[in-house]
């Protein structure tokens, strides 16, 4: 048997048998490809065209998120950043945002190719919100006001700005501003914002108005001082009366602010008198009229102080007689007007008190001198003494002498 034509008996009696497959030349298996390019590469629709250097694209600040679409070659897959797949959608920053792409080919060999997205910066140069003390502020054609209490001298000034804006508020960089010098009116505060791009820039202004205080319809009196003594009314009637230390009667008021008053017709919230201006006692004429006038010019309160004069004048025309017969002095002198009685004293003792305008003085040492001063009195009490007159008792003759 010939040995070499064993494996066609072997494969005839294989066909006959079990029917065994042939293989022909269409059943070889084809190489894998080595392919792993990037055919084509979407943002947003857009083709990117490949450079020496990758692909890069540039898009406007509105462009917060990109889609990344890749063609592939047959049998090739892609890693877009860390992420498998051939699309993706990529959150993106404002300037350059770097991403790779690999390429594997069928065959495993993988391929780098880098992408650049640029986002532009914002030109938002506007202001987002405005509060004042934490109240939003409206605008008018870029103007933003506020009316503000008397009594409010300070402000908390707080800026929302649009991604990377700056600002100035009255030249200060930031986006807060702490007023603390309000004056009555208006106050502006100038506000200046940048984009984040550096160089668009918008003009603000804000007008903080503070109110003047509402006008008063006061027209009470707070206090009425006469010579540094102050007067309390009974409703609103005032009285003072006269002492003998009085040189003239001085008049101060206090009333509300920015109203006005005339006291005894003289404009102004003082006036000195002259004591000649009051009658003895309390007439009519001795009245002081005092007009207080409200801020508000028409609100008016009218007050009436009496001056009591109730003075006396010092004794004068004492005499002071010896009796010859007797050792006694004869004490004298002229009736002191709207006096109610008098005391006289012989040196520092009280020799009388009594309403006739002299007396006799009894019972006294012979031949020894006495001084004697009388004052009237009245509802004041004792009134200024005389001058002082001498006399000495005797027992024949007489000696009168008389003080004036």
């Amino acid at each position: 048997m010939n040995r070499f034509r064993l494996p066609f008996v072997a494969a005839a009696l294989c066909l006959a048998i079990t029917g065994c497959p042939m293989l022909t030349g269409s059943d070889k298996k084809p190489a894998q490809s080595g392919d792993a390019r990037l055919l084509q590469l979407t943002v947003n629709g857009t083709v990117i065209a490949a450079t020496a250097t990758g692909y890069a694209t540039t898009l406007p600040y509105q462009t917060a998120n990109v889609l990344i679409m890749v063609s592939l070659p047959t049998g090739a897959t892609a890693l877009i950043g860390d992420v498998a797949g051939s699309t993706r959608t990529v959150p993106i920053n404002v300037g350059d945002n770097p991403l790779t792409i690999v390429v594997i080919a069928e065959n495993g060999t993988r391929l780098q190719h880098q992408l650049v997205v640029t986002r532009q910066p914002s030109s938002d140069a506007s202001l987002t919100t405005l509060r004042v003390d934490g109240v939003a502020i409206p605008a008018t054609a870029g103007e933003y006001a506020l009316s503000v209490a008397t009594g409010i001298t300070a402000a908390a000034i707080v800026l929302t700005l649009p991604e990377g804006a700056a600002a100035t508020i009255r030249g200060d960089t930031g986006s807060t501003y702490a007023a603390t010098d309000l004056a009555v009116g208006p106050n502006e505060f100038a506000i200046v914002v940048t984009a984040q791009d550096g160089t668009t820039s918008g003009s603000y202004l804000l007008v903080v108005t503070r109110l003047p205080p509402p006008i008063s319809g006061d027209s009470s009196i707070a206090s009425l001082v006469v010579n540094d003594a102050l007067v309390v009314p009974v409703v609103s009637a005032y009285e003072w009366s006269l002492g003998y230390d009085d040189a003239s009667v001085e008049i101060v008021l206090t009333i509300a602010a920015n109203a006005s008053a005339t006291i005894d017709g003289n404009a102004g919230t003082s006036v000195t008198l002259p004591l000649s201006r009051f009658a003895f006692g309390k007439p009519a004429g001795n009245a002081v009229t005092v007009v207080v006038t409200a801020e508000d010019g028409t609100t008016a309160t009218n007050y009436t102080m009496t001056v009591a004069d109730y003075r006396l004048s010092a004794p004068t025309g004492l005499s002071v007689a010896a009796d010859p017969n007797a050792f006694a002095l004869d004490v004298s002198w002229i009736p002191v007007d709207h006096a109610e009685g008098y005391v006289v004293y012989r040196g520092e003792e009280v020799a009388y008190e009594g309403t006739a305008p002299g007396f006799r003085d009894d019972d006294l040492a012979h031949g020894s001198t006495f001084e004697y001063r009388v004052a009237a009195r009245n509802v004041l009490g004792n009134g200024p003494f005389s001058v002082t007159a001498p006399g000495t008792t005797v027992g024949d003759g007489s000696i009168v002498i008389i003080a004036n």
